[in-house]
């Protein structure tokens, strides 16, 4: 897979990873949030096939989530991020590869 935006996410000061993508690419990832002031938060294991690293960014410190990610919607608000949920599962987008940012770089 060659989008890395379905497996890193940036909002505010949080870098999000998928554990599997960071295990192939650690030295690259640790780098770019050293050079650019970024924490790197995990998505939790459990939620890997949500790809919720693939959010949309709505400001500096704002981005949509997929609302079926309540565990790291509740991460990410943990950081201070003000996560805005889907109104609605993107679960069709999913099954087809994709996240929430795939969903708007499509419209």
């Amino acid at each position: 897979m060659d989008h890395i935006d379905l497996f890193v996410g940036v909002v505010g000061k949080v870098m999000l990873v998928e554990p599997s993508f960071f295990k192939n690419n650690r030295n690259e990832l640790r780098r770019a949030a050293k050079n650019s002031g970024l924490e790197i938060v995990f998505v939790p294991e459990k939620e890997t096939d949500l790809h919720p690293a693939n959010i949309l960014p709505l400001g500096s410190n704002s981005a949509l989530v997929d609302r079926d990610a309540k565990e790291t919607i509740a991460l990410l608000k943990s950081k201070g991020v003000n996560v805005v949920p889907t109104v609605c599962s993107i679960r069709a987008n999913r099954e087809s590869g994709g996240g929430v940012r795939c969903i708007f770089n499509e419209i």
